[in-house]
C-alpha cells in the first residue's frame, strides 16, 4: 500500500514517509456509504447497508442496541476531521433515540429494536451480547469529547445496570427490561461482557472493577479459557453435548475474544507500582495459553469447545503444564485477535511503547482497540442538531433535564442515595471521603460522582497499608474467599470418592383429577432431555483421577448425569400414575423410567428401562430384522447379528411404555413380559396419519385404510406406525383396532427425539378393564402393545418398510450388561458400564414436618427430599446384581 510519495533528502540512503490524507479520504468515503443506513424515522440506522446501492430492498427494520449505539466516536471524530457535521449528527441522534426508548421505572433497555416504529422487539436487557458498546461509548464518548448530555444518559442507565443487571456483587445476568423486579432469566455471563470491569476503571470505580475481574479470571483459570457463556452458579461452560457430540450453541466456544485482556489492561494501568503490577500474572498466564494450545502453522486459531483437561497441574515446566492433546480448534482467526487481543498483551509488558509516553495527548480506545485522541468541534456554536419526527428534540431535553433535577433533589437527601455496602461500610465512607476526594473502598454503587476519585491520594495512605480498600490486585485464592462468602447451589461434597448433591423434589400426592395429574397437554411427561435443553444448569462433581468429572442435574421429577470422561449418560424420571390395583383416580403408583447412552465401537447404545421400587424391571426396544438369504442387495453392514436360520438383525432401537394397556407395570409382572414379533410395518394413511379416526387393515394388499366399521383380520402380526399429535395417545392405540395379542402399535414423536412415557387420558383402570366396547360400533376395542419412538428412528422405520422387513416390539425383563439397575423400598441404583454410577436414597418422612403437618410447598404438593450419591465401583459385565452394593470404592 502506498502511503505517500518519497522524498529525498540530502542523504540520498534516507527514505521518509509523508502522510497526504488518503486514509481519511477512505473514511470519508466509507462513511458517505455507510449514511443511508441513518434515514429511517427513528434515526436508528438499519442493521445491513449495501455499500454500492444503499439499503437493500427489504432489509430488515430490527437492529440490536450495540450496533445503533456504538457509531459515535467514529463518526464524530470524522465531523472533527473533515468539518462535515452530518456524521457525528446522525451517530449522536441514534444514541439519543436508543435512550429515549429506555424504560422509564427500570432506565433498562432491550437488546433489538424495530427502526421504524422505535418498538422493542427483543426486551431482554444485559451487558453482554447485542447491548455492551453501547455503555462503552456513552462514557467515553463523553470521556473524549466532553458532552454533558452523554453523562447524563450514562449515570441515568448505568442506574439500572447496578440496580437490576447485577445479580451479586461478582456477576451480571440478563433480565426483562420491562419487569422492576429484574426478574433474571439467566445466570449466564457471556465473555463480551468482561469489558465491564474497564469501563469501572475508566468511571474510577477501582474496588468493583477488581471484585467483577477476580471472578471473571476464577472462572478463565477454571476452564483455561473464558467461553462464550459461563454459568457462574455452577462454574460450566453454558453449552451442553448431546447425541454424536454435537454441541448446541456456542456457550463453551472461545474466539480469541479480547474483553478479559482488555478489563485486565486497565486495572493493570490503573494499580500498577512504576512498571508492574499483580494483573500481569493472569495475562501472563492468557499469554502463554495462547502460544501453547491455539497456535497453529499460520496463525492463531478459535478453540470450539473450552475444558478444564488441556492443564497438567502437577507438571514440573510450563510446556508440560499446557497440555494440546485433545483441544478442538476451529479454521477461523477473527481480525479482532489482531487490532485488540494481543495489542492489550503487547501494552500490557511494553511500558515504552508510545501510547504510554505521549503524555501530551491523552487518548480513548474504541471498541477495536483503535486509540482517538481529542480533536476540537468544528461546528459553530449553537448550530443545529439533528432530529427527525419520532426523536424530536424537546422530547429529548426535557427528559434530561427531569433526570438532573431528580439528580439535584437526590444529593440534598442522603437517604435517597442507594449504596450496595452495609451501614457499617456507609460509616467507612463518612470517615474516608471528603467534598473534593469521594473515595470509597467499596465503590459508589448505582449514585456515581462526575468526577474520577483520587485513590492515590496521600491522605489514603493509610487506609491501602491497613487492607481497608479491600485491595485492588490479582487474587490467586480468590477461589476459596469467594466460596466462602455466597453459597453456590447445589453444592457438592466429596469424601471417600463419592460426591454427594442434596435436592428437594415435588412429589404430587394431593386428590385431584387424574388428567390434571398425568396427562399434561396430550399426555406427554416432561423428560430430562427436554429440560436440559430448556436450561437447566448441571453442577460438575469431580471424582478423582481415576474417574474424572461427572456433571449432574437435578429436577423436579427426576435427574440427569452425565461421565464426561465418556460421554456416558443417566436420565431418571419419576412417572406417577393412577393406580391399576383399585382403579381409583385418588390413588397412585410411583415408578422410574431410566434412559441411558453410552458410545461404543463407534455407535451409540441406548437402553430404556421401566422398572418399580420392588426391583422389577423391564426393557422397552424395537428391533427390525432382515429375511435372512433375501434377493435385496442393499448392503446392510458387517455388524449384523445372526438371530436364527431366518433373518438377521440390523437395528435396535429404543422406546417407552404407555401406561395404559398390556404395558402397564402390573401386567408387566403377571405376564412375565411382552413380545411382538414377526411383524409387518404398517403406515397409517396420510389423510390419518395420527389415527384420529379409525383405521383398519387390508390383508389383500397389506396397507391400512380410513374406514367406518373396523376389522382385525389378517394372516400375520403388524405394527401400525401412527404419529404423535391431534389426539390423545390411548385413542389412537384404540383407533387402530388391531389383534392385541398379536399385534402392537409404534407411536413416533414427530416433534422432537426425545422419550417420555405416554399417559392415559381414561382414568385408572385395572388390568382386567383393558378391553371395553366401542359406543359407536359395538366392537372389541381392547388396546394393544403401544411404545413410543423418536422421531429419527421412526423416520427409520418408516422407511425401512419393505416385505424383506420385519419387526420386533419387546417389553421384556431387563437382562443387560448395562446398565446394572437396582430397585428397593426408598432407594435405587444405577451401575454404568465405564466404573460409575449413581445411588438414590429417598427420605420417607420428608412429607411431614416436625410437628407431624404435611410439609407443603407453594403449589400445594407434599415435599419428598431425596439425595444422590455419584460412586465408583468395580462390578464386572457379567456380575449379577443381587447384592449391588458390594461394588462400591
Amino acid at each position: 500500500v502506498k502511503i505517500g510519495p518519497v522524498v529525498e533528502t540530502e542523504r540520498r540512503s534516507e527514505r521518509l514517509w509523508l502522510y497526504d490524507d488518503f486514509l481519511l479520504e477512505l473514511a470519508v468515503d466509507i462513511g458517505d456509504r455507510l449514511m443511508p443506513a441513518f434515514n429511517t424515522q427513528t434515526g436508528i440506522p438499519y442493521g445491513t447497508v449495501n455499500l454500492r446501492k444503499g439499503v437493500p430492498d427489504g432489509e430488515t427494520t430490527v437492529a440490536s442496541l450495540a450496533g445503533g449505539g456504538t457509531l459515535t466516536l467514529e463518526f464524530e471524530m470524522l465531523t472533527r476531521l473533515t468539518g462535515d457535521a452530518k456524521y457525528g449528527d446522525a451517530a449522536i441522534l441514534a444514541t439519543r433515540a436508543l435512550f429515549l426508548r429506555r424504560n422509564v421505572q427500570t432506565n433498562l433497555l432491550g437488546k433489538h429494536i424495530d427502526v421504524q416504529t422505535g418498538r422493542w422487539r427483543e426486551a431482554r436487557s444485559g451487558i453482554g451480547s447485542n447491548s455492551d458498546s453501547f455503555y462503552e461509548y456513552l462514557l467515553k464518548f463523553y470521556i473524549l469529547f466532553q458532552k454533558e448530555d452523554f453523562w447524563t444518559m450514562f449515570a441515568e442507565v448505568y442506574r439500572g445496570v447496578w440496580k437490576y443487571v447485577r445479580t451479586d456483587e461478582h456477576w451480571f445476568g440478563d433480565v426483562e427490561m420491562h419487569m422492576t423486579g429484574g426478574n433474571i432469566k439467566t445466570h449466564v455471563f457471556e465473555s463480551l461482557a468482561a469489558f465491564w470491569p474497564g469501563l469501572l476503571v475508566l468511571l474510577g470505580e477501582l474496588a468493583p472493577a477488581k471484585t467483577l475481574l477476580n471472578a471473571i479470571f476464577l472462572a478463565r483459570e477454571e476452564l483455561g479459557f473464558l467461553p462464550e457463556r459461563f454459568q457462574y452458579q455452577n462454574f460450566r461452560a453454558d453449552s451442553l453435548l448431546h447425541k454424536q457430540n454435537d454441541v448446541v450453541g456456542s456457550g463453551g466456544k472461545y474466539p480469541l475474544r479480547p474483553e478479559l485482556l482488555e478489563s485486565t489492561y486497565f486495572l493493570h494501568r490503573a494499580t500498577k507500582d512504576g512498571e508492574t503490577s499483580s494483573w500481569q500474572w493472569p495475562a501472563d498466564f492468557s499469554l502463554h495459553a495462547l502460544e501453547h494450545l491455539t497456535r497453529t502453522e499460520c496463525g492463531y486459531a478459535s478453540v470450539r469447545r473450552v475444558t478444564p483437561y488441556h492443564y497438567s497441574h502437577n507438571s514440573s515446566t510450563i510446556h508440560d503444564y499446557y497440555n494440546p492433546r485433545g483441544i478442538e480448534l476451529e479454521d477461523e482467526m477473527p481480525s479482532y485477535f489482531l487490532s485488540e487481543t494481543i495489542k492489550y498483551l503487547y501494552l500490557m509488558f511494553d511500558e515504552d511503547n508510545i501510547l504510554h509516553q505521549e503524555t501530551d495527548h491523552p487518548f480513548i480506545f474504541t471498541t477495536e482497540a483503535h486509540p482517538f485522541h481529542y480533536v476540537p468541534d468544528p461546528r459553530r456554536f449553537g448550530s443545529n442538531e439533528k432530529w427527525t419526527m419520532s426523536t424530536r428534540q424537546k422530547q429529548y431535553y426535557n427528559a434530561i433535564k427531569q433526570i438532573k433535577l431528580r439528580g439535584a433533589a437526590a444529593d440534598t437527601a442522603s437517604s435517597s442515595t442507594t449504596k450496595y455496602f452495609s451501614p457499617a461500610d456507609d460509616n467507612l465512607s463518612r470517615l474516608l471521603t471528603t467534598n473534593n476526594l469521594q473515595f470509597h473502598p467499596r465503590g459508589s454503587g448505582e449514585a456515581l460522582p462526575q468526577h474520577c476519585p483520587n485513590y492515590n491520594h496521600p491522605r489514603f495512605g493509610w487506609v491501602h497499608a491497613l487492607g481497608l480498600d479491600g485491595g485492588l490486585n490479582y487474587e490467586e485464592d480468590y477461589a476459596e474467599r469467594i466460596l466462602r462468602k455466597q453459597s453456590m447451589k447445589p453444592v457438592p461434597q466429596q469424601q471417600a470418592g463419592v460426591c454427594e448433591v442434596s435436592s428437594t423434589t415435588s412429589k404430587t400426592t394431593k386428590s385431584f383429577s387424574a388428567q390434571q395429574q398425568y396427562v399434561p397437554k396430550g399426555g406427554e411427561r416432561k423428560g430430562t432431555s427436554a429440560i436440559l435443553e430448556s436450561g437447566v444448569e448441571p453442577v460438575q462433581l469431580d471424582m478423582g483421577e481415576s474417574l474424572g468429572i461427572v456433571e449432574v442435574a437435578m429436577m423436579t421429577d427426576g435427574f440427569y448425569a452425565r461421565h464426561l470422561n465418556s460421554d456416558e449418560t443417566i436420565e431418571v424420571s419419576l412417572v406417577t400414575v393412577p393406580s391399576t390395583e383399585t382403579g381409583n383416580d385418588a390413588s397412585f403408583d410411583t415408578y422410574l423410567v431410566i434412559m441411558t447412552r453410552r458410545p461404543t465401537n463407534g455407535d451409540i447404545d441406548k437402553r430404556v428401562i421401566f422398572t418399580d421400587w420392588n426391583n422389577n424391571k423391564f426393557f422397552c426396544q424395537v428391533e427390525l430384522y432382515k429375511k435372512y438369504g433375501d434377493d435385496s442387495e442393499d448392503d446392510q453392514g458387517e455388524d449384523f447379528v445372526l438371530d436364527s436360520y431366518r433373518k438377521i438383525k440390523f437395528r435396535e432401537l429404543p422406546c417407552t411404555p404407555a401406561m395404559f394397556g398390556p404395558t402397564v407395570m402390573s401386567n408387566l409382572i403377571a405376564t412375565g413380559g411382552l413380545r411382538v414379533e414377526g411383524a409387518k410395518i404398517v403406515t397409517a394413511p396420510s389423510n390419518n396419519k395420527h389415527a384420529c379416526d379409525k383405521i383398519t387393515f387390508s390383508s389383500e394388499d397389506d396397507t391400512a385404510h380410513e374406514e367406518k366399521t373396523a376389522s382385525t383380520s389378517h394372516d400375520h402380526p403388524i405394527v401400525q406406525l401412527i404419529w404423535r399429535g391431534k389426539c390423545a395417545f390411548e385413542d389412537k392405540a384404540r383407533n387402530v383396532n388391531l389383534d392385541p395379542d398379536r399385534d402392537a402399535v409404534i407411536i413416533v414423536n414427530d416433534e422432537t427425539d426425545h422419550l417420555f412415557v405416554m399417559a392415559s387420558n381414561k382414568g385408572a383402570l385395572p388390568p382386567q378393564s383393558q378391553t371395553t366396547t366401542n359406543e359407536d360400533d359395538g366392537t372389541n376395542s381392547k388396546v394393544p402393545l403401544s411404545v413410543l419412538v423418536g422421531y429419527k428412528d421412526g423416520q427409520f422405520i418408516s422407511k425401512a418398510n419393505n416385505k424383506s422387513v420385519e419387526v420386533v416390539v419387546r417389553m421384556e425383563p431387563d437382562v443387560a450388561e448395562w446398565p446394572k439397575v437396582t430397585t428397593a423400598a426408598g432407594a435405587m441404583q444405577i451401575l454404568a458400564a465405564n466404573k460409575w454410577g449413581i445411588h438414590v436414597e429417598f427420605n420417607p418422612n420428608a412429607n411431614e414436618n416436625n410437628d407431624g403437618s404435611d410439609n407443603i410447598n407453594a403449589d400445594g404438593n407434599n415435599l419428598m427430599n431425596w439425595q444422590l450419591f455419584v460412586v465408583s465401583h468395580n462390578a464386572a459385565n457379567d456380575d449379577p446384581m443381587d447384592e449391588a452394593s458390594v461394588y462400591f470404592q
